[in-house]
């Protein structure tokens, strides 16, 4: 095909610069932690680099996110047409529950039509780990954590 994929990223978020073109990822995601299960990723973007090789002829792109045991929990088709020597591809993939810890994959696959033959091009693995966020407090359990419960400190004096 005329797109060969060069690079599959994941991360939370995307910059694309509108005069220079140029694409800066935010939070990169190897692996998600929950403290518990069943979650939601929030978000999650899925950012494919591609060459143009001999031909514009355009071909179709088919993103999915497998759980564990390979059940799809998102997916998304696109056309490619791109110029240039160069094409980038992004999906925005929001709310997505996950059931259970896990390796979830990312499977980038590519057909001249929109109804297939598909080829898998890229998969990416994304590990659903069961322990808290680095930065979150130890009593997030506790709903009365993280409360003002006095005067707040910067209170105007008259």
């Amino acid at each position: 095909m005329a797109f060969r994929i060069v690079a599959t990223l994941l991360a939370e978020g995307v910059s694309l610069d509108q005069y220079t073109g140029r694409l800066t990822a935010f939070n990169m995601l190897e692996a998600v932690l929950a403290p518990s299960f069943p979650a939601i990723l929030g978000k999650l973007v899925v950012v494919n680099v591609y060459e143009i090789d001999d031909g514009r002829e355009p071909c179709w792109e088919r993103v999915t996110v497998l759980d564990a045991e390979g059940m799809a929990l998102a997916e998304v088709k696109a056309e490619l047409t791109g110029e240039g020597e160069a094409h980038r591809s992004m999906v925005l993939f929001q709310g997505i529950k996950l059931a259970k810890p896990g390796i979830c994959n990312v499977v980038v696959e590519q057909a001249r039509r929109s109804d297939g033959p598909w080829q898998v091009v890229a998969r990416r693995r994304l590990h659903a780990q069961m322990r808290p966020h680095p930065l979150s407090r130890p009593d997030e359990k506790n709903p009365e954590a993280g409360k003002i419960t006095e005067p707040a400190a910067t209170s105007s004096r008259s």
